[in-house]
């Protein structure tokens, strides 16, 4: 059933498995983007899906192992697109990162093909722990800022002789800020120690706030506020945890400032009544986009972080995730520090809506309504559809 103060709607059915969402600013439509790197045009009213952007028209023939995370648009309605793409051409594996910008607005019915605006390449990641380059997206300074995975889970050497056994490298496991004026960018580092900050987006007064999955071992998913040279623990430190992960975490610098995530003062997204204070969610539950839905949608909503969570990837006793949560965070102090008791600021959280199959992506398409895409159609980590494209969900705020 739809929320309450909503409409629910499924608006299409993907024909690929989607991973981001984005718009250019038009009224009318929305861009969906899959991990092959197909873009797809889809009209938010009617749910009429077109082609927009071709894979093989602008990315390298016999691409093997491509993977496309990031969609967004700057103010002159260039598309741009992340890829990751694996080397084993040399002695040790590497991550060829490109990201594609289109020399102008997209034209319906017409060709568009993207460029190489960005190239970088790291050491391709431990196990299935090559997280990639991701989400992009435009901050109220004009900039456009992009997530950048961990190669790791927590820091593991590995085994395999083909794969770098040196850790992070200086372009994972943060935050990039790009200029969309330069030719030739280089990624300035934003922020640290985000093992995998999937979604990111800003508040009207301008906070930056991100989601980031946690490791293999159990610890807490994250929701963190987002500060220019902030460290947020990873590799050395995941959640409110004290203790090591795995026996080869490293130790922080003993001068490190370590920026803990927020606090879930409940009632959902994991949180236990009488138990010790979660930061944020449960683990493996995957939060993944991120969405702040203003005053244009109903009152229960106004002011929070719409995210989708895409649900355990390991075999667990329960699953968690395969929803959305609506996420309130507490109001900062006014020194600018964080909020709530001992200076742990604190964020409710409720279930929005349930149950999703693999749900990655949220977007605001108008003034009172938001898009969710699902990667796929399986509602739980062993259910059906595993491998079948998912839906786009719109929500509307009803007519009173």
């Amino acid at each position: 059933p739809a929320p309450e103060g909503f409409t629910l709607t499924e608006l299409a059915q993907t024909p690929e498995q989607v991973s981001r969402l984005a718009s250019d600013g038009s009224p009318g439509h929305a861009f969906m983007l899959s991990t092959t790197g197909n873009v797809w045009r889809l009209d938010t009213e009617t749910g009429a899906v077109q082609p927009a952007v071709r894979a093989e028209d602008f990315l390298p023939a016999r691409s093997g192992g491509i993977n496309c995370m990031g969609l967004a648009f700057d103010p002159k309605k260039r598309l741009y697109i992340t890829s990751n793409r694996q080397d084993r051409s040399g002695p040790v594996a590497m991550n060829r990162v490109v990201i594609y910008r289109t020399p102008g607005p997209l034209t319906e019915g017409a060709p568009a093909k993207p460029e190489p605006w960005l190239e970088v390449s790291y050491p391709w990641g431990i196990g299935p722990f090559n997280h990639g380059v991701g989400h992009l997206a435009l901050g109220p300074d004009g900039m456009l800022y992009c997530g950048s995975g961990s190669r790791t889970d927590g820091n593991e050497p590995g085994t395999d002789e083909h794969l770098a056994r040196t850790g992070e490298d200086p372009l994972t496991a943060c935050l990039w800020r790009l200029d969309p004026e330069q030719t030739s960018p280089e990624p300035e580092i934003f922020a640290r120690g985000l093992r995998n900050p999937y979604g990111f987006c800003w508040t009207p007064e301008g906070e930056l706030f991100a989601t980031d999955n946690g490791p293999d071992a159990d610890a807490p998913e994250e929701l963190n506020v987002i500060v220019r040279g902030a460290h947020y623990g990873f590799p050395y430190q995941f959640s409110d945890w004290t203790q090591k992960a795995y026996p080869y975490s490293p130790d922080a610098p003993a001068d490190l400032k370590i920026t803990r995530p927020l606090v879930n003062s409940g009632p959902d997204g994991g949180f236990n009544p009488g138990g010790p204070p979660l930061s944020t969610f449960e683990a493996h539950s995957c939060p993944a986009g991120i969405c702040y839905l203003d005053s244009t949608f109903p009152e229960s909503s106004r002011g929070a972080f719409l995210i989708p969570r895409f649900g355990n990837m390991l075999p667990k006793p329960h699953d968690t995730g395969f929803d959305a949560v609506l996420a309130h965070p507490e109001a900062p102090s006014p020194g600018g520090g964080s909020g709530g008791a001992g200076g742990m600021r604190k964020v409710s959280v409720h279930t929005f809506l349930k149950p999703l199959g693999r749900p990655v992506d949220a977007l605001v398409s108008g003034p009172g309504t938001v898009l969710i895409a699902e990667y796929s159609r399986s509602a739980s980590n062993s259910g059906p559809g595993a491998m079948l494209p998912g839906r786009i969900l719109r929500l509307r705020a009803a007519e009173k």
